[in-house]
């Protein structure tokens, strides 16, 4: 009789052994779904802080070998750190206002209708530097400040302008944002024939010519890395090539995420939000890039 049970008992289990064996699958994977929400969460708050957005991939690039961007990314931290600063503050004076009765937050300008330019160099630790190499004659310095100017007013931001049909309808000084000579930033108002200009115009105000072309310097160094590893040409052309689309499609989504989800931010929340947006763009941004290269590879 207890051999009879036993062989029961045991055809039970090993019946059932697939169906336990499903629901621990599915309790597992319910947990790294919710560790990967928290994990993205807790990164999206990180990235709202510029300093720390800024060298958020520091660890990647030391633990991969990459000197010069490490050494890139941290340089940039450091030039910016003043002007990440008063972005912070500003950011922490808007919400303090929120709890406060006592303090009241002043915007520089009305960030719901308008959207100032963006700059490399202004605010940051080597502005003053730069201007006394102009002053000096340096040449290379002044078309490095000629060259200081949004996406908006280059060829590529002409092109989204006539797409779009983007219109500038009002323009205002701002006194509180100005640089090293004490040239006072503009805030401009857009409108679009399409949907989605408005936004993209003040987007592309966010991005500075020349921080584009120094996140563009910060990937080639990890294209070089790659070139002659393969046991042919055939090999080495084609690491070089996935590595060049690959760093072109995380520097793009990047700083497409930043952009409009500092535009956005900025617009409906102000400098808080623009803080905010900034950071869960760049995360979503990364997150974009890495989905899109694992369904490419």
């Amino acid at each position: 009789m207890s051999k009879v049970v036993s062989q029961v008992l045991y055809y039970n289990q090993t019946q059932q052994y697939p169906s336990i064996q499903q629901d621990y699958k599915d309790v597992q994977k319910h947990v790294q779904k919710t560790d990967s929400a928290d994990a993205t969460v807790e990164k999206a708050a990180l990235e709202s802080i510029p300093i720390f957005r800024r060298v958020a991939s520091l660890p990647d690039q030391i633990q991969q070998g990459n000197a010069l961007p490490a050494l890139g990314v941290a340089g940039l931290a450091f030039i910016n750190i003043e002007e990440d600063m008063r972005d912070i503050k500003s950011a922490g004076s808007q919400i303090y206002g929120l709890f406060s009765k006592n303090h009241k937050h002043v915007d520089p300008y009305v960030r719901a209708t308008h959207q100032h330019s963006f700059s490399f160099f202004r605010g940051t630790l080597i502005e003053e530097w730069l201007h006394k190499k102009i002053d000096g004659g340096n040449k290379v310095a002044q078309k490095l400040y000629q060259m200081d100017d949004t996406l908006l007013n280059t060829k590529f931001g002409e092109k989204l302008q006539n797409f779009f049909g983007i219109e500038r309808i009002d323009s205002r000084r701002v006194d509180a944002i100005k640089d090293y000579k004490g040239v006072k930033a503009r805030a401009y108002q857009f409108k679009s024939a399409k949907l989605g200009g408005e936004i993209t115009a003040r987007a592309l105000q966010r991005l500075p010519l020349l921080s584009v072309a120094a996140v563009a310097l910060l990937e080639v160094p990890k294209i070089f890395n790659v070139m002659g590893k393969g046991d042919n040409l055939g090999e080495n052309i084609t690491s070089t090539v996935k590595q060049t689309a690959s760093s072109a499609l995380n520097a793009t989504s990047t700083l497409a995420g930043i952009g409009y989800g500092g535009a956005i931010g900025a617009k409906y929340c102000g400098a808080a939000g623009s803080l905010i947006g900034m950071g869960v763009g760049a995360v979503f941004g990364s997150m974009t890039s890495k989905k899109i290269q694992e369904v490419i590879s």
